[in-house]
């Protein structure tokens, strides 16, 4: 049976038109909003608009035909350094000046007075003892802070190497020698890695006919192309091409000029094409077939010979199509998709890999997620890198081969393969390689289906991982500023990076589990039949990871014994998505420790998303895939535990941040009392935000709230303008809540605004370990109506004694020590110093006790990433 919660509607199925109409209902519909809906694919998006009507139709429509008011913002003035900021400031160092010169002068004219020498000799130590415990500012528990920082060194030990081998080989996967079995790529499994494991195009989801197992396929099984186009069916994988089915990735096919062509008959498996071909990746489409027969499933705007013409996509050769195509994958870019690229892998293989797509394919006896571990009794090969791939890795001690490159008719071919010194930026930072620090972390290798497999199956570029490679010439950027994910991939590699990984799980003090699950709830999920964890149906998309982690908890239990030496207590999981936690399973969360970024605290909680497909309170049964109500493998425990969890800052690029003074941005009066830009929930259920953006949105402009107090609340064109400096220029920011968890808070910390948090019984980033109290505010969600007077009616002095604090803490908030991150950093602060001076060219030299100044470099060694292991080592002794 399919059991339905009450006053849930879950779509199962529903006829779809082209992926033309749902892609210009989105963009026709939202495009003047900052709408957060979690990503989704296109027949998400058109599902979206159907239930979007069953919340509060009175509201929504009120708040769609309301007035709203508009406003462009003046230009921005510099702040004064006759302002308070600075007098205080310098008061409080003049007094600290005054007493230590004081007890100096008192100490030289009385030295024969014990006591007063005593008094001197107390006050240099509280000086020492002052700036010695500046890196503990605003912590609540300094001492485990002061613990952290003055820890004895441990000794390198050499690296423990595998010696299990694989029996029959891992042919197109990497055997690893600490447990003796293959870890496969997409498209393999089994104990060689020789079984297939197809992913192929289809036209429609699952239903209760479909065998368990098999993955649904409208593909010939030899041709590799549609069984028919037009029969009707939409799925983003649907393929009017040649289907990679280990992927589910479409390439130009039917014999066209540049149609994918597969090894030649009688090649060994897995053998590379003889071409690959130009992507049809979605939403390629044709709204007809070769006949001129319109299909439903198509753009009905375009023809089959859009792409099989003789000036069509797949066969025209100069860069003018009649139309062109994303090139989907990571591995190929350019105008016509002809060049390849280098693909994001975790530390790209170490420099003892071939990164494909996400999976490393170790060179012959090395092995790891990151390939950088050899075998027992092997030697040991310096590590080999592109030219391109150095700023992003982090690199160890000794040689390192670089190989060079030269471009043969479109071709990167290489020409040599030296060794040399690394003098990089990077090697000039470089963590000691002859000491360690706890917590020691021991990062598990689970089996590529729960993370790389992910990356390999995603078809989009920018999706799931932090950082990528952009255009023929491989230059590095954050990719992860486009999505609200990065750090599933960001915390991997940093942990895999970390001068605190072990590779010996005896020492360990923690084990880290890296799940890629928001990157399979989207954009993997859905995409074709295949993969789903146990329910014949994407949603509700946490059922699926439900059933993942307790996969991957079954697999580390039977493997190893770390999880059963001390029950998980020592185990840590990342759940970033919407909802964090909330849904976690019962039997991983009540010992784990748990990451994430929604900090609800009630243990008798309803999913409060505005995304159907996210409702973990949906209750699905159906016997043979999810034989019991899911809901019960999830039940009986709140989203986030103090004490036992953390929440965590979202990942956010240094170009997010860009015109704050902690990225060297010059201080600006802050003229906006109040801002808040976002998502307003016009286009949503009325679950969205418990109503708190709707209803601030409503009050602000019925109520003309920027008129009467220079508040500004909108979802981005009210107000236009460059969201960094509109932060920078703003006292206070609205910190509300979304389908879950929401960036603005750590969006307003980051550029020294004061968090105004409205969303009741949620802890926020970081307010278990820092005293929030110093630098942020709350309000209750029943006093939403009063935020103009609590505001107002706040001492300035309290104010400014808020934002100095703040900019003691804010550093905390972003993630930045990454080998890329101290690669580009330097180039940051330098545009932001050609922004000031071209803009504020009578800007003075900011003295170096205010608060505000410039910032010239980020203190890398107290971002977020060292508050995390601060926190990890003050808990050692709570999982003995």
């Amino acid at each position: 049976m399919y059991s339905i919660s009450t006053g849930l509607i879950i779509v199962v199925a529903i006829a779809l038109s082209t992926y033309g109409q749902a892609f210009a209902l989105y963009t026709s519909s939202f495009e003047e909003s900052m709408l957060e809906i979690p990503p989704a694919h296109p027949w998400d998006v058109q599902t979206f608009k159907l239930r979007v009507e069953r919340g509060n139709m009175r509201s929504l429509l009120d708040l769609k035909s309301m007035k709203k008011d508009t406003h462009i913002l003046p230009e921005p003035i510099l702040l004064k350094l006759d302002t308070a900021i600075l007098s205080s400031s310098t008061q409080e160092n003049r007094t600290r000046s005054a007493a230590a010169s004081s007890s100096a002068a008192s100490s030289n004219s009385s030295s024969n007075r014990p006591e007063q020498q005593a008094e001197s000799q107390g006050t240099s130590k509280a000086t020492a003892a002052g700036k010695k415990d500046r890196p503990c500012t605003f912590l609540l528990n300094k001492e485990a802070c002061r613990e952290f920082l003055a820890q004895e060194p441990l000794p390198v030990k050499p690296v423990p190497r595998g010696n299990k081998s694989c029996p029959g080989g891992c042919g197109f996967g990497n055997c690893n020698y600490d447990l003796g079995i293959c870890m496969c790529p997409a498209g393999w499994k089994g104990p060689t890695c020789s079984e297939t494991q197809s992913r192929p195009c289809n036209h429609r989801r699952r239903g209760r006919e479909h065998p368990v197992g098999i993955s649904m396929s409208h593909i010939d099984p030899v041709t590799k192309h549609d069984l028919n186009w037009t029969e009707p069916g939409w799925q983003a994988s649907r393929c009017a091409g040649y289907c990679d089915d280990t992927i589910a990735m479409c390439y130009c096919g039917y014999d066209s000029k540049f149609a994918h062509v597969p090894a030649a008959p009688g090649s060994p498996p897995g053998s590379p094409p003889i071409r690959l071909g130009r992507s049809m990746a979605e939403p390629c489409k044709p709204g007809s077939d070769k006949l001129g027969n319109v299909v439903a499933h198509g753009q009905k705007q375009l023809s089959w010979d859009a792409f099989y013409g003789p000036n069509g996509w797949c066969n025209v050769e100069t860069d003018r199509p009649s139309t062109t195509c994303p090139c989907g994958g990571e591995g190929i870019t350019g105008v016509l998709c002809d060049l390849p690229k280098e693909a994001f892998c975790p530390r790209q293989c170490s420099g003892h890999g071939t990164c494909q797509s996400g999976y490393c394919k170790c060179h012959d006896g090395w092995y790891g997620t990151d390939c950088s571990r050899k075998a027992q009794g092997l030697p040991e090969e310096p590590p080999s890198y592109s030219p391109w791939v150095l700023p992003v890795v982090k690199q160890q001690g000794g040689p390192t081969k670089i190989k060079e490159y030269s471009r043969v008719d479109g071709d990167l071919v290489l020409v040599a393969d030296t060794t040399r010194a690394d003098t990089s930026e990077e090697a000039m930072h470089r963590e000691s390689s002859t000491s360690r620090r706890r917590p020691l972390i021991y990062v598990y290798d689970v089996p590529p289906q729960y993370n790389a497999h992910m990356l390999q199956y995603k078809i989009n570029d920018m999706a799931c991982s932090w950082r990528a490679f952009n255009g023929p010439g491989n230059h590095s950027w954050f990719s992860g500023e486009k999505q609200g994910y990065g750090i599933e991939t960001f915390l991997h590699e940093a942990l895999l990076n970390s001068m605190y990984r072990t590779f010996d799980p005896e020492e360990a003090d923690f084990f880290y589990v890296p799940v890629y699950f928001t990157c399979f709830m989207w954009p993997v999920l859905g995409w074709a039949d295949y993969p789903y964890y146990y329910a014949p149906m994407v949603e509700p998309r946490p059922m699926h990871v439900v059933n993942m982690l307790l996969e991957v908890k079954r697999w580390l239990q039977q493997q190893m014994p770390w999880w059963d030496r001390r029950g998980g207590r020592d185990h840590i999981w990342l759940m970033p998505h919407d909802e964090g936690a909330c849904y976690m399973p019962t039997e991983i969360y009540n010992t784990s420790i748990v990451l994430t970024h929604w900090g609800r605290l009630d243990l008798d909680h309803q999913s409060g998303t505005g995304w159907d497909q996210d409702n973990y309170t949906a209750s699905v049964i159906w016997p043979g895939y999810q034989d019991t109500d899911w809901r019960e493998l999830h039940k009986g425990h709140a989203c986030f535990t103090p004490g036992k969890d953390l929440v965590i800052p979202l990942f956010k690029a240094p170009s997010h941040f860009t015109w704050s003074p902690l990225m060297g941005g010059v201080p600006i009066e802050r003229d906006i009392l109040l801002y808040f830009r976002g998502d307003t929930g016009i286009y949503r259920s009325a679950l969205y935000s418990r109503g708190i953006r709707q209803e601030y949105f409503r009050r602000a402009h019925e109520e003309s709230w920027r008129a009467k107090y220079n508040i500004y609340i909108g979802s981005g064109p009210e107000y236009p303008g460059d969201y960094s400096l509109h932060l920078a220029r703003s006292k206070f920011c609205l910190a509300l809540p979304g389908d879950g968890y929401s960036a603005r808070y750590v969006d307003a910390i980051l550029h020294g605004c004061i968090p105004v948090v409205v969303m009741d019984n949620v802890t926020e980033v970081f307010e278990t370990l820092l005293d929030w109290r110093q630098y942020a505010i709350r309000i209750k969600q029943s006093d939403i109506e009063k935020t103009p007077q609590i505001l107002m009616s706040m001492n300035p002095a309290l104010v400014l004694q808020m934002q100095k604090k703040l900019a003691r803490v804010w550093h905390r908030f972003a993630w930045t020590n990454s080998p890329y991150h101290r690669s580009v950093m330097p180039g940051h602060y330098r545009e932001s110093r050609e922004r000031n001076a071209r803009m504020f060219k009578d800007a003075p030299e900011w003295p170096e006790d205010h608060p505000f100044r410039p910032r010239q470099r980020y203190p890398v060694h107290e971002d977020a990433f060292a508050t995390l292991m601060s926190w990890l080592h003050s808990k050692i002794k709570d999982t003995r």
